[in-house]
């Protein structure tokens, strides 16, 4: 018993003296002038302070977007616990499966509406086609966790992926990104803005990427599996004519021809399919 009385009045006086350490380390903060970042977000469709949000919001700006050195949205979305954004591979490459908390759909067929919406420069995105992202374009990511129904509809009810993509800047200006990799890779990136510097503004985007070499070689045709060649492009056009007002018209496309999922059979060397030389 009195080794428990000691334990309790061990902590009651750490308790204690922590109490009065806080507002002393506060007071030294305020003295020297700190401020916490202010994060501005748009998750209820107006800018607010992300502390102000009282919703399950995880945000990137564009300048940490930048230091990640990501070529896509699928290598930002680890921002956001419980949250997964990636390529099916059994189809166009910019075809997504999207969860969040576990709820979604991997869209190999459009039978199905997805449960977790997509939403790009404010407009809602009702299939995933086309949903990653190129980073290299990407002004802000937000990941909005639970049912979202209220604000953005229906096929929100896993949560949304909010995007926004950076604006003509009316000033000439342009932005290269290269890179090279195992599997004879090869990444393009690229943005041009030019306009009159007060009214109109026009920015050109592109990308290209190519896997020439497969990673698995398939035993039917000996070729390696895994090759992959995807273009994309878009023109936005924003103009100013009056004070207070913005019209803004976008275009893109996307272009992919890759090899389908590389299955794996797993059978053992005595079963059918091995015998006939279809396992790998």
């Amino acid at each position: 018993m009195g080794l428990l009385k000691r334990c309790f009045y061990v902590g009651a006086a750490s308790f204690v003296a922590a109490g009065f350490i806080l507002p002393t380390a506060s007071v030294v903060a305020q003295e020297a002038g700190l401020v916490i970042e202010e994060i501005k977000v748009t998750a209820r469709k107006r800018e607010e302070n992300l502390q102000d949000v009282a919703m399950s919001v995880s945000a990137m700006s564009q300048r940490e977007i930048e230091a990640n050195f990501a070529t896509d949205i699928r290598n930002l979305i680890y921002i956001s616990p419980n949250t997964l954004l990636d390529d099916t591979n059994q189809g166009p490459g910019g075809v997504a499966a999207a969860y969040i908390r576990g709820i979604g759909v991997s869209e190999v067929e459009k039978n199905f509406d997805p449960a977790v919406g997509v939403v790009v420069d404010g407009v809602f995105r009702g299939t995933m086609t086309g949903s990653i992202v190129r980073a290299i374009d990407l002004e802000s990511l937000e990941v909005l966790r639970g049912p979202q129904g209220t604000l953005f509809g229906r096929n929100t009810i896993g949560g949304v992926v909010k995007m926004e993509r950076s604006k003509p800047t009316m000033n000439p200006g342009a932005k290269v990104r290269l890179g090279f990799g195992d599997y004879d890779t090869t990444l393009v990136d690229g943005i041009i803005n030019f306009g009159n510097g007060e009214t109109f503004g026009v920015k050109l985007s592109g990308s290209y990427r190519k896997q020439g070499e497969g990673y698995h070689t398939n035993l039917n045709t000996g070729r390696d599996d895994g090759q992959y060649e995807y273009t994309s492009g878009g023109i936005n056009l924003l103009g100013a004519p009056i004070e207070g007002l913005e019209i803004e018209w976008t275009s893109e496309f996307e272009q992919t021809e890759e090899d389908y999922n590389v299955l794996l059979n797993v059978g053992q060397p005595g079963q059918l399919f091995c015998t006939l030389g279809w396992c790998s």
